[in-house]
C-alpha cells in the first residue's frame, strides 16, 4: 500500500460537509454526487492501489470518511463494517435501504470503484429515509465479510448488492436449490494385499462450485474418477477410506483415499496416477491456480471396506456424473446443475453429499428425480435435506430495477452462482435483496439509479 496516512486523508471538506447526511435543498444533487464519486475514487486509488492492503486498513480509511461526511459507523469489525446515514427531515418512517458490497484486498482498483459508488450513494438524494452501507472483506475469496455478519445486522427493507460486471446486469433471485444425502451402510474385512498408499488432492481455498465460466476442478470427483479408471483396468485394490474437506459452500478444498494395492498393482496404479497428475495440473496451470496432488505409501489399515461396498461407491461416483444437468442450447444458459459437496466413509456407512441448483423448479425436480433413479439402480439411499431458493428479492424492488436499468425482456434474472447474498439470506430468509452489477465506466449511471430508489422508497418521484 502507498505510504499515504489513512487517518489524515484530506477531502475537499467544504464539498463533503454540505453533503453530508442532511439535505442540500435545491440544486443539482447529481451533479455534486458525481463530484464527490470523483473524489472518493481518486482518493481510494491512491491510497490503495495494489494487491498489498488490508481490510482493516480499508476500514481506517472509511471510518476517516465517515466522520468527514457526518455519516455514522455503526458496527466495525475484522471483516465488516457497517456505515449509516440517518433520514431527512420528514422521513424517519420510510423503510430502511441498505446497499452491500465486498472488498478483495487482492483486487483494490476492483474493490475501489465498488466502493466509491457505495459510499457516494449513501450520501442519498434530497429527501431520503435512513440508509445503511455494508462492507464486507471477501477474503479468500471465502466470503469471510458476510459469514461473519449476524441477522440482527440485515433487518431491513431492501438490500442492494452491488458488484463488478463488464456490463449492466441484474440478478433478482438466486436458484432453486436441493440438498441430497446419500447413503449406505457398509462393512469391513482385514485386508488382503500389501502394499499401502494415500491418494490426496488439495486444491486451496474457497472455489464457487456452481461457477462453470472457471469449472474448478473437484477433488471427489478427481479421486473418484482414479478408482473408476483403476477398478475397470482390473487393478486390484481395496478402498480403505475415502474423505473430504468441505468448504463454505463451495468446491471441497481437498480430498483423500487410502488403498491397499496388490504386488502386481502397485506399479500400474503409479503410471496412471502420473498420467492423472499431469490432466490436473494442465486444467489448474490454465485457472492460475495452485494445487497439491499426491499418491504415497503409508501405514498399514487394519480394516478396508468389503468389496462389494467398495465396488458400488465407486461406481455410483462414476455414474451420477456430476456437473451441467441442463443447458438451453440456443442461449448457452446453464439451466441446472449438481456437484459433490462432501463425501465420508466411517465404521457403518459411506456418505455422500450433493448441491443441486436450477433456475427453475421444473428443471430441479426432474434433475433430482434423475439422481433418485439412478442412486437407486446402485442400491443406495437417497434423501433431501433441504429445497429452498438461495435468495429473493421483493416484487416492487425488483420491478424498479428492472425498469430502471432498462434490461431487455430476455434478460436472466436469477442465478446458479454463489455470491454475498446467498449467505446473507441465509441468515435471513425474510431479506428482499437484488444484485446490481456495473463496471466502473457505469459508476455514475449507478449512483443515480440508487438515489433515485432511495428517493423512490421515501415517495418523492425522481428522474431515473
Amino acid at each position: 500500500m502507498k505510504k499515504t496516512l489513512v487517518l489524515a486523508v484530506t477531502f475537499v471538506v467544504s464539498a463533503f460537509l454540505c453533503l453530508s447526511g442532511c439535505s442540500l435543498g435545491s440544486g443539482d444533487r447529481q451533479g455534486e454526487l458525481e463530484s464527490i464519486y470523483e473524489d472518493t475514487l481518486a482518493q481510494l486509488d491512491d491510497t490503495f492501489s495494489d494487491s498489498g492492503s488490508k481490510f482493516t486498513m480499508v476500514e481506517e480509511y472509511i471510518k476517516s470518511w465517515a466522520k468527514t461526511n457526518d455519516i455514522k459507523v455503526t458496527d466495525m469489525t475484522e471483516t465488516y463494517m457497517i456505515l449509516r446515514n440517518a433520514a431527512t427531515e420528514g422521513a424517519g418512517d420510510v423503510k430502511l435501504v441498505t446497499l452491500q458490497c465486498s472488498v478483495d484486498t487482492s483486487d483494490m482498483i476492483t474493490s475501489n470503484h465498488l466502493l466509491a459508488t457505495g459510499l457516494t450513494a449513501l450520501l442519498g438524494p434530497e429527501t431520503h429515509g435512513a440508509t445503511k452501507l455494508l462492507i464486507t472483506d471477501a477474503g479468500n475469496n471465502d466470503f469471510a465479510g458476510v459469514r461473519a455478519v449476524t441477522a440482527d445486522k440485515l433487518k431491513t427493507g431492501s438490500l442492494i448488492n452491488l458488484r463488478d460486471s463488464k456490463k449492466t446486469d441484474l440478478k433478482t433471485t438466486g436458484a432453486y436449490a436441493a440438498d441430497t444425502t446419500i447413503f449406505k451402510g457398509i462393512s469391513h474385512v482385514k485386508p488382503t494385499h500389501s502394499n499401502a498408499y494415500e491418494i490426496s488432492v488439495n486444491v486451496g481455498g474457497y472455489k464457487d462450485i456452481f461457477d462453470y465460466s472457471s469449472k474448478y476442478p473437484n477433488p471427489i470427483e478427481i479421486i473418484g474418477d482414479f478408482l473408476a479408471t483403476g477398478k475397470s483396468s482390473g487393478y486390484l485394490f481395496q478402498l480403505a477410506s475415502f474423505a473430504s474437506k468441505e468448504s463454505a459452500g463451495g468446491t471441497p478444498e481437498s480430498a483423500s483415499a487410502v488403498l491397499v494395492i496388490d504386488d502386481n498393482s502397485v506399479e500400474k496404479m503409479a503410471k496412471k496416477f502420473d498420467k492423472s497428475y499431469e490432466s490436473i495440473k494442465k486444467r489448474c496451470d490454465k485457472l492460475g491456480i495452485d494445487f497439491v496432488y499426491t499418491f504415497t505409501e503409508t501405514s498399514m489399515p487394519k480394516e478396508v471396506i468389503d468389496d462389494t461396498s467398495a465396488g458400488r461407491l465407486i461406481s455410483l461416483l462414476y455414474t451420477l456424473d456430476p456437473g451441467i444437468y441442463y443447458q438451453d442450447e440456443e442461449s448457452g444458459d446453464i439451466i441446472s446443475a449438481q456437484e459433490f459437496s462432501k463425501i465420508q466413509t466411517n465404521e457403518r456407512n459411506f456418505i455422500l453429499k450433493v448441491k443441486g441448483r436450477s433456475l427453475n423448479e421444473g428443471s430441479l425436480a426432474d434433475m433430482q428425480q434423475a439422481l433418485e433413479t439412478t442412486t437407486g439402480l446402485s442400491d443406495v439411499k437417497f434423501t433431501v435435506n433441504r429445497e429452498y431458493t438461495t435468495w429473493t428479492s421483493k416484487e416492487a424492488t425488483s420491478d424498479y430495477f428492472i425498469e430502471a436499468i432498462k434490461l431487455p425482456e430476455s434478460s436472466v434474472l436469477s442465478t446458479l452462482r454463489t455470491s454475498d447474498l446467498n449467505f446473507l439470506a441465509a441468515k435471513r430468509p425474510s431479506l428482499s435483496c437484488v444484485s446490481y452489477g456495473f463496471n466502473q465506466a457505469e459508476d455514475k449511471d449507478a449512483i443515480k439509479i440508487l438515489t433515485a430508489y432511495m428517493a423512490h422508497v421515501a415517495g418523492v418521484d425522481e428522474d431515473k
